[in-house]
């Protein structure tokens, strides 16, 4: 009777010995009820032991299983205190203790609660076996050698269906893995035939596992789990590579592009939901593998799962942020009602934070996916001259302390301040606002001569009327950096109102023709901007939340954003005279970083030489001029250091100097006005220490500042050895590591 009632409860127990239902809950209830009757025969000693390890095993998990445990391990020492046998009693004990190992709780690697579990029991069963008379041992082995054959052929019949998928499941998950990659890379269509055959693979082993000649291996303890996890995992990989490919036929992100300068939205709305149906396959494919993964897996298919998965880590951060673009960009491109984005192009010849001066500013309105260049004007032409009322603006922390003396409400070309995009951005953004020709703006584009290069790249030549010549992508930065002022070599004010006005129609021609041609296939043109992007040369900010926090994800929005937990280095100059000189200006940077682990101190001496190529003589006084006296092709920079690390102390060719120092966004800024005479070459050198991470490994993020001619940069580690990090032109921003 005993065993009975525990058999019924077992059956409601979470013990999952094949992974199917209603086999577990006769395997748990058989296996239970056997124990208890074994218990009604044994001796105190045996239901002792199995008392105990229940009472240690469960209560970890806490809940029902442990006072079952602690229950069966009272009963039991009342049972071997009385020193007595009650067949009740016994079945009771026996009863709590194997209920107690079937409530679930896990713990140790995979196998070991069963282990535990056998190790608990197999005393009580014995002392049961040493109770029974000769016929009731050999009923028991007649009982026990048929199940054992029921068992052995079941077990059997699964490792025929196994065997028989186990090559091409292994092969549709490499090709699964393969045609991942490809999407990732943007390969769209080559992944398409390897997706398919995947998905025809996965569904044949899907159907083989769950068919007649494994069903009986599924019914088995154990077995069932790996017929189970492979028959899971197949019906995941059929889901996720079929929705993979209709999401790549239908959802093929590469085939966007603007055709005579519209971008088909409706194309973009239908590629949401496929691409979207990839997305939660994928996930789903990623948790039966992460619930499957068992040691007991046969090597090479664990290998192929291991490998498919880390795939996956690798392709849905990309899916996903394909995704949220699809669901943004509508917006951003004039969907539901026009959008207007100011222009800012600017010139690295007079440096600022985020790049260089705004020369020419401009309005893009995007209209139903349509582009447009809607109005160019110079910035010049927007100054407050003296007495007249400055542009008011709620200026963002820190700005007035740091960039105050650019008075951007009267000289709103000085808006690039600050290194941080999206700051000056928000400026941009109040200032313009006044401007009637401007107004209200939806978000900013920073484009400076290379960023207009690579736009060429993807476009071709631009005719400029006014120069009567044709710019590509290989004329036009030499062009707006040197060229154009040779050209209109004269300092009256015609002269220099030309100039502005090619200037203003060169950046017209480029972005007439972005938005009038046929751009190449996306994957192409990412290929082509990329660089200029990550060089801080094309930068766009939105206003909309969404859109802004998509555009500073791609690494789009020039936003500061140093990594956390690294240090960071950066070097800023900022041209003080107000000419355009910063063209002849080479930096090289030498950081020598000395880490001690045992004191967790980083020292790092960085060293700044600076040579002005600058000519005396030659070119109009507004490029290599001045207003303060000083002789032509005088350079007079603000050079300025942002770090995490604190400052010891700072030399400018051996002599010491003091630098300014201000908090600047979780570190600091380092500056210091370095006036450098034509030809001349001055050392700045900075000693900064600091903490490190304590971790054993030491990052550094070189963050670049957009200029004409990319920083020369070399960096060294002495941790016991010296190791060189990096040697050579920083062109883009560089994550550096040592030790670890």
């Amino acid at each position: 009777m005993v065993a009975a009632a525990v058999a019924v409860v077992a059956v409601l127990s979470p013990a999952r010995p094949t992974g199917t239902r209603v086999a577990d809950a006769v395997w748990a209830a058989a296996f239970a009820g056997l124990v208890a009757l074994a218990g009604s025969r044994s001796r105190p000693g045996p239901l002792l032991w199995l008392g105990a390890i229940a009472a240690l095993a469960a209560v970890g998990g806490g809940g029902a299983g442990a006072v079952l445990g602690v229950a069966a391990l009272a009963g039991a020492i009342a049972l071997v205190a009385l020193d007595r046998r009650s067949p009740t009693a016994g079945g009771l004990v026996a009863g709590l203790g194997v209920l107690a190992l079937l409530s679930g709780h896990t713990f140790g690697p995979t196998g070991l609660p069963s282990v535990v579990a056998a190790v608990a029991v197999a005393p009580v069963l014995l002392a049961a076996w040493r109770s029974l008379g000769p016929v009731g041992r050999r009923r028991t082995l007649v009982a026990g050698a048929a199940v054992a054959a029921v068992v052995l052929v079941a077990s059997a019949m699964a490792l025929v269906a196994a065997l028989r998928v186990r090559s091409e499941l292994s092969d549709s998950a490499r090709q699964a893995k393969d045609a991942l990659g490809l999407v990732r890379d943007g390969e769209v269509a080559a992944a398409v035939p390897e997706l398919d055959d995947a998905t025809t693979g996965f569904a044949d082993a899907s159907g083989a596992l769950g068919g007649v000649l494994a069903l009986p291996g599924r019914l088995v303890p154990v077995v069932g789990h790996q017929v189970e996890a492979v028959r899971r995992v197949s019906a995941a990989g059929e889901e996720l590579t079929s929705a993979a490919a209709r999401a790549a036929r239908q959802a093929d992100y590469q085939s966007l592009r603007s055709d005579s300068g519209r971008v088909d939205l409706v194309q973009m709305a239908a590629m949401q939901q496929p691409l979207d149906a990839s997305i939660d396959a994928a996930h789903h494919a990623r948790q039966v593998l992460d619930d499957v993964r068992s040691p007991w897996l046969v090597a090479p298919l664990a290998h192929q799962l291991d490998s498919l998965g880390r795939q996956l880590d690798d392709t849905v951060p990309t899916a996903e942020l394909a995704s949220r673009a699809l669901g943004v960009a509508p917006t951003l491109l004039g969907g539901g009602s026009p959008q207007r984005y100011l222009l800012q192009f600017a010139t690295p010849g007079e440096s600022r934070g985020a790049g260089g001066y705004v020369g020419t500013y401009g309005v893009l309105t995007a209209d139903g996916g349509e582009l447009h260049l809607e109005t160019t004007g110079a910035t010049e032409d927007l100054n407050v001259a003296d007495g007249g009322a400055p542009r008011l603006y709620d200026p963002p922390p820190g700005w007035d302390q740091l960039y105050g003396e650019f008075h951007v409400g009267r000289f709103p070309g000085n808006v690039s301040a600050d290194p941080d995009w999206p700051t000056d951005s928000d400026v941009a953004r109040q200032l313009y606002r006044q401007v009637p020709e401007v107004g209200a703006v939806a978000g900013t584009i920073y484009a400076d001569p290379t960023a207009l290069a690579a736009l060429l790249e993807a476009i071709g030549p631009v005719y400029v009327p006014s120069l009567d010549r044709e710019l590509d992508a290989t004329t036009v930065e030499d062009y707006l950096l040197v060229e154009q002022y040779a050209a209109f070599n004269s300092d009256d004010d015609a002269t220099n109102l030309a100039r502005r006005q090619v200037l203003g129609d060169v950046v017209e021609a480029v972005f007439d023709a972005l938005t009038t041609r046929e751009l190449p296939e996306l994957q192409d043109l990412l290929s082509i901007l990329g660089p200029a992007v990550a060089g801080g040369h094309l930068k766009i900010d939105v206003f909309d939340e969404p859109g802004r926090a998509l555009v500073d994800d791609v690494g789009l929005s020039g936003a500061w954003d140093p990594t956390p937990g690294a240090d960071h280095l950066s070097l800023r100059s900022t041209d003080l005279l107000m000419n355009k000189i910063g063209v002849f200006l080479d930096r090289t940077m030498q950081v020598d970083v000395a880490l001690d682990e045992a004191q967790r101190q980083v020292r790092s001496t960085v060293t700044v030489t600076l040579t002005n190529r600058s000519p005396a003589s030659g070119l109009p006084v507004y490029v290599i001029g001045n207003q303060q006296g000083l002789p032509m092709g005088t350079n007079l920079s603000e050079m300025a250091v942002y770090s995490p690390l604190g400052l010891e102390g700072a030399t400018l060719d051996g002599q010491v100097v003091g630098m300014s120092s201000q908090d600047y966004a979780g570190g600091h800024v380092y500056g210091f006005p370095v006036e450098m005479a034509p030809g001349q070459t001055r050392v700045l050198v900075l000693h900064l220490v600091g903490r490190t991470a304590g971790e054993g490994t030491y990052r550094l993020d070189l963050i670049p500042q957009p200029l004409a001619h990319p920083d020369q940069v070399t960096v060294t580690v002495r941790d016991g050895s010296t190791a060189t990090l990096f040697d050579g032109p920083l062109e883009t921003r560089q994550l550096l590591t040592a030790g670890g």
